[in-house]
């Protein structure tokens, strides 16, 4: 490993649902979704820098400090120590230490797939820095699927249908520009808690999603169609996201809002910069004060005028 020392970075997006519908569950217990899913411009850094060892060690630095996320057993180490493996199968790279660090701005049990977008990266870094780029994208595929559902999706983060259980993705091309105000409330809600109370009905063939809205322009007036099958049971439960989604909805020309993944984040989704701009800031105004994040994002990969970068508070 001593030609590739030094230090590297690189950007972990997060990630918005625009759809998610649950239409059944494989007899290991996954259930299998179907899903339109992009990448926004926020986002986790994670830093590896390289340093000559007689063995090899990993190990993560998280800042801020989050709960868990020091654990030797994070996601980052985790898909470190996963890609090595996979490597040592091919042949055993050099010893060496392999030092992360993670800057944490995507909020941690948000439904925006940070942690998923941290594994993908260590993966990814790890390939390419220690191994060579010598794991195929179908090795890392299967890595990634085995660290998450999300995992496989942020290998290459773009605007895709994602089916099954999150490893069957559709990449769709020209994104139009999307602004999003986040706002992520004092929640935490529990991924696995949230299925065990859907109630969902098997749709299977009967359902598709109209991903052409996305990669075209939405036409003067229309807001798009989107939907997420756990706010009905994330709702009931805590009726704050309902009146965050309201909210966002009846801001000056927002085109739709809905909650990400399975909570507590739901955004307001805005065509156009000013609007978006002054939603963020009433959002601040409104609900900062009540111990929410309020997040302004766009979506990666869009076309259209970038405007002013995203703003968090």
């Amino acid at each position: 490993m001593t030609t590739a020392v030094g230090v590297y970075q690189v950007a972990c997006p997060a990630k918005v649902n625009l759809t998610l519908k649950v239409v059944g569950r494989r007899e290991d217990g996954y259930h299998l979704l179907r899903m339109a899913m992009e990448p926004v411009s926020l986002a986790d850094f994670l830093t590896l820098r390289l340093t000559p060892a007689a063995g090899r060690e990993v190990s993560c630095r998280v800042r801020p400090p989050v709960a868990g996320l020091e654990e030797a057993d994070n996601l980052v180490v985790r898909a470190a120590t996963a890609a090595l493996r996979a490597l040592d199968e091919i042949g055993p790279p050099p010893p060496g230490r392999l030092e992360f660090s993670l800057e944490k701005n995507v909020p941690a049990g948000a439904g925006l797939g940070g942690g998923s977008s941290d594994a993908a990266a260590a993966l990814r870094l790890v390939n390419r820095v220690v191994g060579g780029g010598r794991l195929g994208e179908d090795k890392l595929a299967v890595l990634a699927l085995a660290l998450g559902a999300d995992v496989p999706f942020f290998l290459r983060p773009g605007l895709s249908r994602v089916e099954g259980i999150g490893e069957r993705l559709f990449p769709c091309p020209h994104a139009c520009r999307r602004w999003y105000v986040l706002v992520k409330p004092p929640v935490m809600i529990s991924t696995a808690a949230a299925y065990k109370k859907l109630n969902y009905k098997l749709t299977k063939n009967e359902f598709n999603i109209n991903m052409r809205q996305f990669f075209q322009r939405l036409p003067m007036g229309e807001k798009y169609s989107l939907f997420n099958d756990f706010e009905e049971v994330v709702f009931a439960e805590f009726p704050l996201l309902r009146e965050l989604k309201e909210w966002l909805q009846d801001r000056d020309q927002a085109v739709g809002a809905l909650m990400s993944g399975s909570g507590s984040t739901v955004y307001g989704l805005f065509t156009a910069y000013g609007p978006a701009r002054e939603a963020y800031r009433a959002a601040v105004a409104r609900w900062h004060p009540a111990g929410c994040q309020v997040f302004l994002a766009h979506n990666i990969g869009g076309r259209g005028g970038m405007g002013p970068g995203p703003g968090g508070q």
